[in-house]
């Protein structure tokens, strides 16, 4: 969400590949578009459920090169059918749209990254899990490249990183760099675990998944005073005080017998009779889903217990909140102490939060292809620590020297070979001013204890536009402690009026 004023910027086209698009989003409204730029290339495939393109979705195409059948995600078409598609496309180019909410949940504005971009959909992903083939996203590659895009975005990529050779992303991202186009892709959604980042190649900017600036709390009450917040969406309002409250035990139908985890709530485990209209307290774990079996049952609403929170949020058919282990606890004591146990879920109510943040799920680095390439997602915060709100400087020239990586990346990585490695790191730079007016950049480094980083020569003058100067960044320190996996610093290069960040990270291995 964003304020209902904003300012423009230039009219890019963008191409997020996944699952299809919803034209008829507001988010992808032409009103007070013009026609598509003379240069673009691009078809409209249109078919199906997917009728027209328009001046703000300005291309359309669809690939299942083999015929492959990926299950019911309806015809083949460019429309979306899982909603992926049309939520990453709206991300990034989504119009200003004000008074977006969730059943009046979170309102405000929601708009895209670049609002006034243009979109082309190449869909290359079918079925429930998105799947496809490397013929697909390679031949997409090629249209997206000859059609005149400016920008790729790729939300798609498996549980593993692949060979560069072997991956079709890699292989098409590289041909689209060396037209000049960049390629943004996601990190994936395998995190928090280390090395679960995908879409390492060194040419493909990757993009992390981030939280926004608020966190959404259900606060539930216990007929004995019980006061909590969880965690969910919950757009539902209660209708009474107090509902009688169960749990799983409590609720199982003896007469079906046992087909599941009880505790878990799962499916066929509980009898109507002693669900319906009353709120349960179940287990939530993995591969379950309680509020399908309470909804089912006519149940009033859930409560479930997690062993570990990890700041996302969960949507629910019912009423319901989240609760960890503790609450939980004390929750289901309340229910085999009393009588006549009650409770009550309120309605979800959002609470300003610190963000940008780095997701949950968000793939996480070291990246284990190219070690000493930082490769932990980029989000708006690292986005900001390299360019520091400035677009004064260009690092995307490839200038291999001697050195720990030998390339020209904004980022500095150096992954110890041995645990109990000294660090020593060399990296070689290469800048180029884009101002139109002379200035003078000094270096300044923050670096964490147990680091020491010099930079050589500490002061670059630029006297034109598009100068290149460069510059060296030697990184020393002993053995890190025990305990620790990371050390990191930042470089920043400053002129007073603008700064150009790069952070540095040395990393440990566990082993």
């Amino acid at each position: 969400m964003f304020p209902a004023t904003f300012t423009l910027y230039g009219a890019r086209r963008i191409t997020p590949q996944f699952a299809g698009i919803d034209v008829d989003s507001p988010s992808f409204s032409d009103k007070g578009l013009g026609p598509a730029p003379a240069r673009w290339k691009g078809k409209c495939v249109t078919g199906g459920n997917f009728t027209a393109c328009n001046n703000k979705i300005i291309g359309a195409k669809y690939y299942n090169l083999h015929n492959i059948d990926f299950g019911s995600n309806g015809e083949q078409s460019a429309a979306d059918y899982s909603g992926h598609g049309t939520h990453t496309s709206s991300i990034l180019a989504g119009n200003s749209v004000q008074g977006a909410s969730l059943y009046g949940i979170a309102k405000g504005t929601a708009r895209g990254g670049v609002p006034s971009a243009r979109i082309a959909m190449y869909k290359v992903s079918w079925g429930e899990e998105g799947g496809s083939t490397d013929m697909d996203i390679l031949a997409a590659f090629d249209d997206a490249i000859a059609n005149g895009v400016d920008i790729i975005s790729v939300s798609i990529g498996g549980e593993r990183i692949r060979n560069y050779f072997e991956d079709p992303i890699a292989i098409g991202s590289f041909h689209a760099m060396k037209r000049g186009i960049l390629t943004s892709c996601s990190a994936g959604n395998w995190g928090p675990e280390p090395s679960t980042v995908i879409n390492v190649a060194p040419w493909i900017l990757t993009v992390a998944a981030s939280s926004i600036d608020r966190k959404f709390k259900t606060p539930f009450k216990l007929d004995n005073g019980m006061k909590a917040e969880g965690v969910s969406i919950n757009t539902f309002s209660p209708r009474k005080k107090m509902y009688p409250l169960t749990n799983g035990a409590h609720a199982t139908n003896v007469t079906m017998g046992f087909y599941g985890n009880i505790s878990a709530c799962a499916s066929g485990t509980l009898g109507r009779d002693k669900v319906q209209g009353k709120i349960v307290y179940c287990l939530l774990r993995e591969g379950y889903h309680p509020d399908y079996t309470v909804k089912e049952l006519k149940g009033a609403g859930i409560i479930m217990s997690i062993d570990k929170q990890e700041g996302g949020t969960y949507k629910s058919l019912v009423a319901a909140t989240i609760v960890n282990v503790k609450e939980g606890h004390d929750i289901d004591l309340y229910i085999n102490t009393t009588k006549n146990p009650q409770a009550i879920i309120y309605k979800t109510r959002t609470v300003k939060a610190r963000a940008p943040a780095l997701a949950t799920f968000s793939g996480r680095g070291p990246q284990v292809l190219n070690l000493n390439i930082l490769k932990e997602g980029y989000n708006s915060t690292t986005i900001g620590i390299l360019i520091g709100g400035k677009r004064r400087y260009n690092c995307t020239n490839f200038r291999p020297a001697q050195g720990t990586d030998g390339l020209n990346y904004p980022s500095m990585h150096k992954q110890l070979e041995f645990v109990n490695s000294s660090i020593s790191a060399v990296f070689y730079r290469t800048v180029t001013n884009v101002a139109y007016v002379s200035s003078v950049y000094k270096a300044i480094v923050t670096a964490e204890k147990g680091l020491s980083v010099k930079v050589v020569p500490e002061t670059l003058t630029f006297t034109k536009r598009h100068q290149k100067q460069n510059f060296m960044v030697i990184v020393k320190g002993g053995v890190m402690r025990n305990g620790i996996q990371t050390l990191s610093a930042l470089l920043e290069w400053n002129d007073t009026r603008h700064s150009v960040r790069s952070p540095i990270v040395i990393y440990r291995p566990s082993s």
